[in-house]
C-alpha cells in the first residue's frame, strides 16, 4: 500500500502533538535538505524504562554515514531526556542493510521474532538493543 501526502501529514502532525513525554521525533537533514526522519517511542506500564527507535532514509543518502550518526545522536538525546535504561529497534529480517545500520552505531542483537510481521508474505523481525 503506498505512502500517501494524508499519511505523511498525520505522521507529522502525531510527531509534534505527542512531542517530549513519549515520542521524540526529528528530520535527518542532508545538504540543507530534508533526507528523512528518526524517532524514539517510549513505552510504558512495565515496559517504561524502554524505547523503541524507528527511522527512515531517502535512497540516495543511502551508503554514507548519514544513518548510524544520526542513531548515535538520537540515543543520546532520549537517555538524556528520559530516565530510560534500554532503547531497541526491530527492523524487518528481510532488511539486512537496516540491521547493519544498527551494529554501526553500537546496537547488539538479541535475537530473532519469527513470523510476527506480514508484508507481502510472513518475515522475521530482529530485535536489536542499546542499553
Amino acid at each position: 500500500m503506498p505512502y500517501t501526502l494524508a499519511d505523511a501529514q498525520a505522521y507529522i502532525d502525531s510527531c509534534v502533538c505527542r512531542e517530549g513525554d513519549m515520542q521524540l521525533c526529528r528530520a535527518i537533514l542532508a545538504d540543507g535538505k530534508v533526507a528523512g526522519s528518526i524517532g524514539l517511542f517510549r513505552c510504558s506500564n512495565v515496559y517504561r524504562y524502554n524505547a523503541e527507535l524507528g527511522y527512515w532514509l531517502a535512497r540516495p543518502c543511502w551508503n554514507q554515514g548519514i544513518m548510524p550518526e544520526a542513531i548515535r545522536q538520537m540515543c543520546r538525546i532520549g537517555f538524556s531526556a528520559w530516565d530510560i535504561v534500554r532503547i531497541f529497534a526491530q527492523p524487518f529480517g528481510s532488511n539486512p542493510a537496516s540491521a547493519r545500520v544498527l551494529e554501526k552505531a553500537g546496537f547488539i542483537r538479541e535475537g530473532t521474532l519469527k513470523k510476527v510481521f506480514l508484508k507481502e508474505v510472513v518475515s522475521p523481525i530482529i530485535t536489536y538493543t542499546l542499553c
